[in-house]
């Protein structure tokens, strides 16, 4: 994502929801009710993604990866198991990064805390997040017969079938592999 003419802005109320859900990842028992949603294990696949160090530098994108640990994977994990359940589409192997320009930035973020997917548009805090929610209200309202029935879906699973990527094109965010698996 790429900043505005005044650089990066960043919300108070976000901050304290990434602060607040750190403190809280023991204790909340969101495992609990996952298992409870999600109660038979998935088959695991053959292809594993590969073991790295805390940081690397990835080519492809020209900057520092570091894992990121926001709910990402989890909505990933559950989309995966609502596509196994209902068609049979066995799962990949998910794990999520951020990318940093600067090695110094990639290893100070480390002492806080196989495919590749870039997403570009706008700031990611305001303008890109208005694009998705627009984008989606659209594919609700427009697409409704190729929207699930009934029930709580994850994004993947109600968005699937929809017009939502074209939608978000041309609102300026854009989705692109980078690396296929191999």
């Amino acid at each position: 994502m790429n900043s505005g003419p005044a650089g990066y802005s960043f919300n108070a109320g976000t901050y304290r929801t990434l602060v607040l859900a750190l403190a809280n990842m023991q204790t909340d028992g969101l495992g609990k009710i996952r298992r409870s949603i999600m109660p038979e294990r998935l088959p695991r696949s053959s292809f594993r993604t590969p073991k790295r160090g805390s940081f690397w530098f990835n080519d492809k994108i020209d900057g520092w990866c570091l894992p990121f640990y926001g709910s990402d994977k989890s909505v990933v994990s559950r989309s995966q198991y609502f596509d196994y359940k209902l068609h049979n589409i066995l799962p990949v192997q998910v794990e999520t990064f951020l990318r940093i320009k600067s090695v110094i930035w990639a290893f100070l973020l480390t002492l806080w805390l196989a495919i590749t997917a870039r997403c570009m548009g706008p700031d990611a805090g305001y303008i890109a997040t208005s694009a998705c929610v627009l984008a989606s209200a659209l594919s609700l309202l427009n697409d409704t017969d190729k929207l699930p029935q009934g029930g709580v879906y994850t994004p993947a699973a109600v968005f699937k079938d929809t017009g939502i990527y074209g939608r978000l094109e041309k609102y300026g965010v854009r989705f692109e592999i980078v690396e296929e698996l191999h």
